[in-house]
């Protein structure tokens, strides 16, 4: 934290109208990283000044975005980084100070109850029923078309409070659930769909041709309302949309091809909320993500 003389000598100089002086004072300050944000939200509500609020209130928001930026580096920087962790770093984005220890604590809970109703004799679709039931059952968990591109439901904390989510929350949820229950579902590049396939003696660190991808798939789950889709269903609406048949439809996708694609949805549902300042962000927050080959949204 910031000694308080300190930051009222260094705030004193914001407004300086000499930019250099300015920038440097902005800099100073975003390099004491969210240790500063008590100090200057005590100053904003000290201060009758409704320029000056404004002003602490970007300074404030530049803060919270350059210590999120941060740590999109180190979760990119992991040998295998986490869905979960991911999608709650997007969901910071819109809620800065959230309590993901929290959230991680509403996961548990839902981890435990899908747990006491999933066992090894159960058959795949059977697995799929039970997480159905306890999902949108149980939990009541509603999802909404990514066509609707508005940007609340792209945050899993919301979900998990509101019960609404999109093929992106809801998805990444039931990944996370399957990852910790052994259950081997996968998400796929289905153009302008987000599903999961259901691959049964899949080995992720193998690389397969697609006529040995398709074999291991039993079906499709919809993340939006947990419905099941035959390989047929999947191949007919390829088909329909005359998308031509590929490998990479059936390549499971990794945590950071998932996590670009929900923030170049996200960043789409900004540009039509017309905030196209949020827009650009969370297009700098998607760069962050290195890129992996076959990219498809």
């Amino acid at each position: 934290m910031i000694p308080e003389k300190q930051l009222k000598a260094l705030l004193h100089l914001l407004d300086d109208p000499d930019e250099e002086v300015a920038g440097a004072v902005i800099s100073r300050i975003l390099s004491y990283g969210n240790g500063a944000i008590p100090q200057l939200e005590k100053a904003w509500e000290r201060s009758k000044d409704e320029a000056f609020q404004g002003r602490l209130e970007t300074l404030i928001h530049r803060v919270h975005f350059s210590e999120l930026a941060d740590d999109f580096r180190k979760w990119d920087a992991a040998e295998d980084p986490g869905l979960l962790p991911g999608a709650l770093l997007v969901s910071r984005y819109a809620y800065p100070g959230l309590n993901t220890m929290s959230v991680l604590a509403q996961f548990e809970r839902v981890r435990l109850n899908a747990w006491l109703e999933i066992n090894t004799y159960l058959s795949p679709i059977e697995q799929v029923n039970a997480l159905n039931s306890i999902l949108y059952g149980y939990y009541r968990l509603q999802g909404s078309e990514l066509s609707r591109m508005q940007p609340a439901p792209f945050f899993i904390n919301a979900l998990l409070d509101s019960r609404q989510g999109n093929a992106f929350t809801l998805g990444i949820l039931y990944l996370a659930l399957c990852e910790r229950l052994d259950v081997p579902l996968f998400a796929v590049s289905i153009p302008q769909q987000f599903l999961l396939a259901y691959m049964d003696a899949y080995q992720p660190a193998f690389v397969a041709d697609e006529e040995d991808l398709v074999c291991h798939i039993r079906f499709y789950v919809d993340p939006v309302n947990g419905n099941v889709y035959s390989p047929f269903d999947v191949a007919a609406y390829l088909r329909k949309t005359g998308a031509m048949q590929s490998a990479r439809y059936y390549v499971p996708l990794t945590a950071r091809k998932i996590l670009r694609q929900m923030l170049a949805a996200l960043g789409l549902a900004y540009e039509q909320q017309k905030q196209p300042e949020k827009a650009t962000e969370v297009s700098l927050l998607r760069q962050l993500i290195t890129a992996e080959p076959e990219e498809d949204f």
